[in-house]
């Protein structure tokens, strides 16, 4: 799945990258993390409005 792979190779630049802020994220990153934040707010709220 192209999803997981991508939120992998960000996770392991999120660990790489320098705290300077110096390189960028890749944009994908941000379209997953917002993705996988969605996803997230999505099921948080079926467990407590269902």
């Amino acid at each position: 799945m192209k999803f997981k792979r991508t939120g992998r190779q960000c996770f392991i630049w999120s660990i790489n990258a320098p705290h300077t802020h110096a390189s960028p994220a890749p944009l994908n990153c941000y379209t997953v993390a917002l993705y996988g934040l969605a996803i997230l707010l999505q099921q948080t709220k079926k467990l407590f409005f269902d």
